[in-house]
């Protein structure tokens, strides 16, 4: 009896991982479809919810996804007319952008340079931008 509740834990929890597993490929695939629209707003939220269900060990494609999500934010930065709402959606997107950094900085091998790198350029880019409004 032990072994046949043992075995269906093991077997929901592999339905539950593939689940979301599947559900983040549907959000990151929504959010795809939203960035043809430029629906940026859109985009973000997306990004966010597959941050969400993505396992925080997986550094590659958590890096990845807040690098998107900082980019979308810098996006809809530019598609409100409030300037407070501006200077949100930009610190928002410096948030993401230093997330994708740390995510990166947990990779092994050489490619996280060229990344963490090109967050860093983004990070200037849009700290300068919000010293000057």
């Amino acid at each position: 009896m032990k072994r046949l509740f043992r075995d269906l834990s093991i077997t929901l929890l592999v339905v539950c991982e593939l689940s979301k597993t599947s559900s983040v490929e549907e959000t990151l695939h929504q959010a795809e479809g939203l960035e043809k629209e430029y629906d940026w707003c859109g985009v973000a939220k997306c990004y966010e919810k597959a941050i969400g269900l993505m396992p925080a060990e997986d550094f590659s494609r958590m890096s990845e996804t807040q690098e998107r999500l900082g980019y979308a934010f810098y996006r809809a930065a530019f598609q409100v007319e409030d300037n407070n709402e501006f200077m949100e959606r930009m610190r928002q997107a410096v948030a993401a952008y230093e997330n994708a950094r740390k995510f990166y900085g947990r990779l092994n091998g050489s490619a996280k340079t060229p990344r963490m790198l090109r967050c860093d350029d983004r990070l200037r880019g849009l700290l300068a931008c919000i010293r000057s409004a």
